[in-house]
């Protein structure tokens, strides 16, 4: 008996946990505006600022477009008051 419940508790925490992880998933948006301070932050047409994070090589590439128009398509999450951007994918505007 003690076996069997320990069983079903562990399923239901199993069970539990996928349903939270995806309950925890962001959604992927995309942004326009303008990449300012050498690609590490889009002011962003919402009125927004963004840190923006990437891989090094999208990094380097973002870097290059300082200055200029962007759309970048990622996920945004609130830390600390801040919106840290991670990019998935770019393109310049302009």
């Amino acid at each position: 008996m003690k076996r069997r419940l320990a069983m079903l508790g562990f399923c239901v925490l199993i069970v539990s946990l996928l349903f939270a992880g995806s309950a925890f998933a962001a959604d992927q948006v995309t942004l326009k505006g303008k990449m300012e301070e050498g690609g590490t932050r889009l002011d962003g047409e919402d009125g927004k600022k963004y840190t923006v994070n990437a891989t090094n090589d999208v990094a380097n590439e973002i870097g290059r477009l300082a200055g200029k128009m962007v759309e970048l398509t990622g996920v945004v999450k609130v830390s600390h008051g801040r919106n840290i951007f991670t990019v998935l994918s770019y393109k310049a505007l302009d």
